[in-house]
């Protein structure tokens, strides 16, 4: 699709949704239809309705988001139900200033304009209840089908944009992803869910929930996933002149399975709270990456992931908090990748043990001052890589690093329209050295219903184990990246059901570290500048109507040359409306996302596109019964993503329509 029919279509494609929202406005305004369980926020106060919303991973501590020294998206359990978000990639790419890509085989996520297709979404931090879900081998945030959680075992995600080393270290660097899962007392019972999709698709969960009259908390689930996946035709296969790998007249047939298992179990008591969690994937890999054979189910992936986490936290005193932490994480990666004889079937593992300690101490000595300080340790004590073909063995190197940071904050509130929050942390890495790394943010409001926000921080991101070891290409001497942000955030509540807000950021950042496609080589080749600004608007009626819109403008280019990056879209456009239909008994979920065009890794144009993605939701036909069905890519918009340098295909082919049925009951 050329930009200017892709502007045209979005054109109509937003022209529809926004009649649904006016249609929507003046039904909810009208008090809807049927008795909606939403709360009244008519009968809150501008403070109270400014409480509602809260954010733990900010700054490790709950506090209100508009006291977060940074600009901060919660997506609720309600929401992933009303739109139909089926993994984590789909929650990410609804936020504002977000957007996704997908290589046929793992998910990734843009953040404000910045998503390179060659590496793992290691420049975001992924926290699940506050653990580190990022690997210790690529440092990646599995966030599709691989990912750790079933979306139903989430209660809500905070979504932290901005650089957050000052508390968590490396990797907090474009943004802090915090899951929060749910609990045992959500339940009080147990849970079964089943879904059916396109291209014969099935899930399956159980969940079992409970709390004690005594306090005792414990949770408990288990989900599986079948894909048959989908055919796809690449016209790159179907040119035996240019191609010697083209077959099958470039259709991939049935070569696109996708088959996961995730568990999660929690139990607190009092202060004590344990966590641990185990997912696996194997994915069948459609695209023929890195030259292999074409339309050959051997070329597949394993993922496994999983992390045993014991937390304890007691009161020392009226006004101090000790928390304390032990944790144990575990990744393994397989990749059978096929080629023609001599080589044959080529097999790549990864291996990533670590564990590790932590502690924190939240402290109010006053009404006006919020203290946190702390430190972890982390012992990556399996670091290992192994390849080898039918003929050779590549390598097998095993390793082990460790890393260790401290730091402090201190939240002050000299009056009650303005509050500082100072903080600071440095880490130590045996492969580079140290890092020191402040945030820095004066937050004012001038009026009962309106904040402004000031910040100033520093992030980086430590290479991989990957980019300093893989292979014959290792360069042990790379340094890390660095980011510096300014930024200024906005936010206005109108009335008591109306809310504005919007950001302008600058971020600049050193040392990038990109793959040497010539060499296969890492190296710190690049400085990059970004800024831009997000825009959003949400309502809510009584009704339990909600609607979002938001909008995005961002420009992230090479310093050098000025030119744009590769995958970075200028522009982001998402609408969101929430619609009752019959009360609690029906609403309609609908959602507009638009996306730019992006310049490949080839220097093309993979053009703009626009997805309507429509969910009709039942709660409570009978008692604990919901029903949902689902249609993505509405309008069968035909979209494709940039490819990475493991590609032929400058650009993939993306989901066309689609759908999904699903149906839990809870008892």
């Amino acid at each position: 699709m050329t930009p200017a029919a892709s502007r045209a279509f979005a054109a109509r494609a937003t022209g529809l949704l926004l009649s649904i929202a006016i249609a929507g406005t003046v039904f909810a305004a009208a008090g809807g239809a049927g008795d909606a369980q939403a709360p009244d926020l008519t009968d809150l106060s501008l403070e109270e309705l400014m409480n509602i919303d809260l954010v733990v991973g900010a700054s490790k501590y709950e506090q209100r988001v508009t006291e977060a020294p940074a600009y901060v998206t919660i997506v609720t359990a309600a929401d992933i139900q009303a739109f139909g978000y089926r993994t984590l990639a789909d929650i990410l790419a609804s936020v504002p200033g977000f957007y996704s890509r997908n290589d046929r085989n793992y998910s990734y996520v843009g953040v404000r304009g910045f998503q390179r297709p060659n590496d793992y979404n290691l420049r975001t931090l992924l926290l699940i209840d506050g653990h580190r879900a990022n690997d210790n081998v690529y440092n990646s945030a599995l966030i599709g089908t691989e990912g750790v959680l079933n979306v139903d075992d989430i209660d809500r995600v905070e979504v932290i944009r901005g650089p957050s080393s000052s508390i968590y270290g490396a990797g907090a660097f474009f943004a802090v992803i915090n899951i929060l899962t749910r609990k045992g007392r959500d339940l009080n019972g147990f849970e079964v869910a089943g879904a059916a999709g396109s291209w014969d698709t099935q899930t399956a969960r159980v969940n079992w929930g409970t709390r004690t009259a005594g306090g005792a908390e414990a949770y408990l689930g288990g989900s599986g996933l079948w894909s048959g996946g989908q055919d796809f035709h690449y016209p790159e296969f179907n040119d035996p002149l240019n191609n010697p790998l083209s077959a099958n007249g470039g259709d991939a047939e049935g070569v696109d399975q996708d088959q996961s298992w995730k568990a999660i179990g929690k139990f607190a008591w009092r202060g004590f709270r344990a966590e641990v969690a185990q997912s696996s994937r194997r994915k069948v890999l459609p695209a023929a990456p890195y030259q292999t054979l074409f339309n050959d189910p051997d070329n597949r992936t394993l993922d496994e992931r999983g992390f045993l986490d014991l937390r304890y936290e007691a009161p020392i005193g009226s006004k101090t908090t000790l928390s304390s932490g032990l944790y144990a994480d575990r990744y393994y990666y397989r990749g059978d990748y096929d080629y023609a004889a001599p080589d044959g079937l080529y097999i790549e593992k990864a291996y990533g043990y670590t564990r590790g300690a932590e502690v924190q101490l939240t402290a109010r000595p006053s009404p006006k001052h919020t203290l946190v300080a702390g430190g972890e340790f982390r012992d990556h004590y399996r670091q290992d890589f192994y390849a080898d073909d039918d003929t050779t063995l590549y390598f097998d190197d095993h390793r082990r690093s460790s890393d260790w940071g401290l730091f402090i904050q201190d939240q002050y509130a000299p009056s009650k329209r303005l509050l500082f929050n100072l903080g600071v942390r440095h880490d130590g890495y045996e492969t580079f050295g140290g890092s020191t790394n402040p945030r820095l943010a004066m937050i004012y409001d001038p009026t009962d219903s309106i904040v402004f926000k000031f910040i100033y921080g520093h992030a980086f991101r430590a290479p991989s184990f990957q980019e300093l070891y893989y292979g014959t290409g290792a360069n042990p001497d790379l340094d890390p990246e660095r980011i510096r942000t300014s930024e200024f955030v906005y936010e206005q509540y109108i009335g008591r059901n109306l809310r504005l807000s919007g950001t302008f950021f600058d971020n600049a950042v050193t040392d990038l570290i990109s793959l040497n496609t010539a060499t296969v080589l890492f190296e710190n080749v690049s400085a990059i500048d970004s800024h831009g600004t997000e825009l959003a608007l949400e309502r809510s009626w009584r009704s339990g109507a909600s609607l979002r819109i938001d909008y995005a403008v961002q420009e992230t280019t090479e310093r050098s040359t000025g030119d744009r990056l590769s995958n970075s879209p200028r522009h982001l456009a998402k609408f969101h409306l929430v619609l009752p239909l019959a009360g609690e008994k029906l609403s309609a979920g609908a959602e507009i996302q638009y996306t730019g065009d992006r310049t490949t890794l080839a220097g093309n144009d993979a053009g703009g596109y626009t997805v309507l993605n429509l969910t009709f939701l039942s709660r409570n036909l009978t008692p604990g019964l919901t029903l949902s069905g689902s249609i993505y890519n509405l309008l069968g918009e035909a979209y494709f993503d940039p490819g990475s340098s493991g590609n032929t295909q400058d650009v993939l082919q993306q989901d066309g329509r689609n759908y999904r049925l699903k149906v839990i009951w809870k008892f």
